[in-house]
């Protein structure tokens, strides 16, 4: 072989000699290549795994921030939120203890008068004439005698103007005119309610059991002056016991309706004067027979009022 192919087969020998070396060089470039692509994919990775991790610990962090600010949210409202509870309970033993003495058969209206209906609500006399009812073994204070002055007072033990008229009037004209003789007082029952098994109506029959049942009129005041307020069926017995009566005599004249008839006819009379509401009296003179005639003046007028009627009859 010629010394000229030799050394061209030398220099070809060269060449593929470095492309080899070049293809190994680039077979380590691409190697460390990939090893240094796989080590970032894998620190990504793990950045991707950090940063869900601490999202996670977020989301619980702020989690726990709610709860936490729930709990202080409900210690701060806890003793208001009491308080309120505490008044709806007390409000309702309120009603629930008052209920007993409500009625919505009457209503009362701005005249000191409280009525069946509204038909008839003015104060002051009735442009009625004069009109005519009688004693009829109905308690009265004073002494009977023909030609004498009569106030006769229609009440019912529901009625707060009855209650009014009775703690800031009667008892001027007690002492003014019945203590010192110049009139008579009668008393007449005239309930709001026909429900004969209502506190309401106990009471207005309680009243007749202990004027019948003592004989007393005095025992009678009392027990209708204290069953204005009287809240339940054991406070009226209560308070019928203190006048003296009977108690089991009293307690079988309430469950039997006793005097409930009693009871009707005065309220008759009082319809037939065209009384619809409580406190209603009839002011004039009795005769003999104990036939009261006059006119009828209603609500819980003025002390001043009621004298100047009574004076013009004396």
């Amino acid at each position: 072989m010629s010394r000229r192919s030799k050394r061209k087969n030398s220099k070809k020998r060269e060449e593929i000699e470095e492309e080899v070396i070049e293809e190994e060089a680039i077979d380590e470039v691409s190697e460390e290549e990939e090893e240094v692509d796989d080590s970032v994919e894998e620190e990504i990775e793990e950045e991707d795994e950090k940063k869900e991790d601490d999202a996670e610990e977020e989301e619980e962090e702020e989690k726990e921030s709610d709860v936490k600010e729930i709990t202080i949210d409900m210690s701060t409202w806890g003793i208001p939120i009491a308080i309120i509870i505490a008044g709806i309970i007390i409000a309702l033993a309120v009603y629930f203890s008052n209920k007993s003495r409500t009625d919505t058969s009457s209503t009362y209206n701005n005249s000191g008068t409280q009525t069946v209906d509204n038909n008839n609500n003015d104060s002051g006399n009735k442009d009625n004439g004069s009109l005519s009812i009688n004693i009829d073994g109905d308690p009265y204070l004073g002494t009977l005698e023909n030609g004498k002055v009569a106030m006769v007072e229609f009440t019912d033990p529901f009625c707060g103007y009855c209650k009014r008229f009775h703690t800031q009037t009667f008892d001027s004209i007690k002492k003014d005119y019945i203590d010192t003789g110049k009139i008579i007082y009668v008393y007449k029952e005239f309930p709001l309610t026909n429900d004969k098994e209502s506190l309401r109506y106990h009471l207005v029959e309680g009243g007749e059991c202990v004027y019948r049942l003592t004989n007393n009129t005095e025992a009678f005041v009392k027990f209708h002056g204290g069953a204005f307020d009287v809240e339940s069926e054991d406070g009226m017995r209560t308070l019928a016991e203190s006048t003296g009566v009977d108690m089991t005599a009293f307690n079988e004249c309430i469950s039997n309706h006793t005097y409930a008839s009693e009871v009707s006819k005065d309220s008759e009379e009082g319809q037939n004067l065209g009384i619809s509401g409580t406190p209603s009296f009839l002011i004039g003179k009795v005769d003999a027979n104990g036939k009261i005639t006059g006119t009828v003046t209603v609500g819980a007028l003025s002390y001043s009022s009621f004298q100047s009627k009574l004076d013009a009859l004396l």
